[in-house]
């Protein structure tokens, strides 16, 4: 990739507009200006890329956006993905958010926890997956660097217990029955969230595991599933499993590059896909600039 196509999209990208966006939409701008933010801050690169403030700029007019649909919300599995997306924005860069932001997340991430909890006090009967994972992101947010590994609270340890029981739901042909790809993916960034956040290394064989099998079914059988492509390029990003994965983020961006024109006319998927280009664009710039030490 030429990073100066990146260049060129900088002023289209400080044109949009986030009123009236979809939250798929606002959750992909999310993830892109916290990487050209970044990018830009770390490595002091204002003149090639836009200035600091343009970015910080559209990042607070997200978390504004975000926190009035997140107070508006009524399912949980919306609130927490509002919720994730408002903690990324409070905790995903080291200059953007004031403390009030973080502890807005936290007061709503403390009273969400409880009232998840106590609509589903019984572990032993059927819950929504879907919920349960959209939950277990909070949990990780909430409690990142405020655990009492000695006598940790009741909410982690539930959090804790999703997790064994997915890994002994792993079955030994290596692969979970009966769950979608895109479920997969993220139980995958939920243990991999678990073991670096915590440092717990308990799942880390079927983590591996888990991740190999299902990179190689998406790549192989859904090369042309952006959402798919989408999940495993941030994967590739985050997993903290023995490997480098540059390689493999290489060949996840070339199958969206083929993927694009199908998608073309659907704005949550180009959006998206818009979102995966910038934020890969913005790794090859870093990595291009450590290789040059």
């Amino acid at each position: 990739m030429k990073t100066y196509e990146l260049k060129k999209l900088i002023p289209f990208l400080y044109r949009w507009n986030f009123e009236g966006m979809s939250t798929t939409m606002l959750l992909s701008c999310v993830r892109m200006y916290i990487s050209l933010y970044n990018l830009i801050t770390v490595n002091g690169l204002d003149e090639e890329y836009g200035d600091r403030t343009q970015a910080s700029a559209c990042l607070k007019q997200l978390f504004v956006q975000l926190h009035r649909r997140y107070r508006r919300a009524k399912q949980v599995t919306e609130k927490a993905r509002l919720l994730r997306a408002l903690y990324t924005i409070a905790t995903g860069t080291a200059f953007v958010a004031a403390n009030k932001d973080e502890d807005t997340c936290h007061r709503y991430a403390s009273q969400l926890i409880a009232d998840y909890l106590e609509q589903n006090a019984d572990e032993s009967q059927a819950f929504d997956e879907e919920a349960c994972r959209a939950m277990l992101y909070i949990v990780d947010a909430y409690f990142y660097m405020n655990i009492d590994e000695d006598d940790p609270e009741p909410e982690f340890l539930s959090f804790r217990r999703h997790l064994d029981r997915w890994v002994e739901e792993w079955s030994e042909e290596g692969s979970w029955s009966s769950l979608s790809l895109e479920a997969a993916l993220q139980r995958i960034e939920l243990l991999n969230m678990n073991s670096y956040m915590f440092l717990d290394s308990r799942h880390d064989e079927t983590l591996r595991s888990a991740y190999h099998h299902y990179s190689t079914a998406v790549l192989k059988e859904h090369s042309e599933d952006l959402l798919l492509l989408s999940r495993l390029y941030a994967l590739t990003e985050e997993v903290c499993i023995d490997g480098d994965y540059r390689s493999l983020r290489q060949e996840v961006r070339s199958r969206m590059d083929a993927a694009t024109l199908p998608f073309a006319r659907n704005v949550e998927d180009y959006l998206m896909y818009v979102s995966t280009w910038v934020t890969h664009a913005c790794h090859v710039v870093e990595e291009e600039i450590q290789d040059s030490f």
